[in-house]
């Protein structure tokens, strides 16, 4: 969960009555400055997280604190719901029941009012909880001197297009990473299908710089007869990835996406591969499955992605890291 998807959850409930006990719309409010500060220097932040190891560690806090505040905000909604459902069941109940059912409804009213404002509160709680939480990390993003982007919308900034290339001398404390995702794409397993594997993570973690160590490693080059590297990044472009694949920089005028893809397939199915997609974001299923469809290679073939989205991981079929 990054902070651009919090913020776009909490932005609505600052401008409007939220059903919430006493102070916790100003808590709301709080949440949101607050991660609106952390979304002014979040580029730099994810920037220096690649080889910096404190601000590394800082990122995950802030991704685990954004988990918390989206779980809590479910919890709320839910609740929310729950109590709306339960208004519009008695204002439509009909009002001739027996004296006695009357006043076991009414007890039983009172009891479910009674929870709701205990939820309530207690959602309460936890937000005032995760406020002082963040007010940790704004104190250890001023230590940091992190440079301002100028303001970014709520949309999550794109970063530049990455090839390749590593400084490998410039990387540390990546060994025990870069070995075991060279194992899981230097591992046959079982089955003729491509297997593709996710790195999945917020900016600034080294998804890239990871796959980037592990696409130049010795070992990964000699198993490999084929080895691809694809920017992908907003939107997700088949025609353009399936012409990287074949190192065409455009098609041809006769080009349908139906005669590309059939190019695609022709030219891995009798190679082992390794193709790499860094930065997708895309997710739409009807755009990445007839290019899967199409990634057909020898057995051991592989995909290496790397997203900030879950949603993306589960939507390409792959096995997460």
């Amino acid at each position: 969960m990054s902070v651009f998807a919090v913020l776009e959850r909490l932005v609505p409930l600052v401008g409007k009555e939220v059903n919430l006990v006493v102070n916790s719309k100003q808590e709301i409010q709080n949440l949101s400055s607050k991660f609106k500060q952390i979304q002014e220097v979040l580029q730099d932040a994810e920037r220096r997280g690649v080889t910096d190891p404190s601000v590394k560690t800082w990122l995950e806090k802030l991704h685990e604190l954004s988990y918390k505040v989206d779980d809590v905000l479910d919890e709320w909604q839910t609740k929310n719901l729950q109590l709306q459902i339960q208004e519009f069941e008695e204002n439509n109940e009909v009002d001739h029941a027996p004296l006695g059912e009357k006043v076991s409804r009414f007890i039983q009213s009172l009891c479910l009012c009674f929870e709701h404002v205990v939820d309530r509160r207690s959602i309460a709680v936890e937000t005032k909880g995760l406020n002082e939480k963040l007010d940790l990390i704004l104190e250890e993003k001023d230590k940091f001197n992190f440079l301002a982007s100028g303001g970014e919308s709520l949309g999550e900034s794109k970063g530049v297009e990455s090839t390749s290339f590593v400084d490998e001398s410039s990387v540390y404390g990546r060994k025990s990473d870069k070995d075991n995702l060279s194992g899981k794409l230097l591992s046959e397993g079982e089955g003729i299908d491509t297997k593709i594997v996710s790195l999945v993570g917020p900016g600034g973690l080294g998804k890239t710089t990871l796959a980037q160590l592990v696409y130049n490693d010795s070992k990964i080059k000699e198993h490999f007869e084929l080895r691809s590297w694809i920017y992908v990044s907003d939107p997700f472009d088949e025609w353009r990835i399936a012409r990287n694949i074949l190192g065409e920089k455009e098609g041809t005028d006769s080009d349908t996406l139906q005669s590309l893809l059939q190019r695609v397939h022709d030219f891995l199915s009798e190679t082992k591969f390794l193709i790499v997609l860094d930065d997708v974001w895309g997710e739409d299923r009807s755009k990445w499955e007839p290019l899967r469809s199409c990634l057909k290679g020898l057995p051991g073939s592989r995909v290496l992605v790397t997203t900030r989205s879950e949603r993306v991981a589960r939507v390409m079929g792959s096995h997460e890291i």
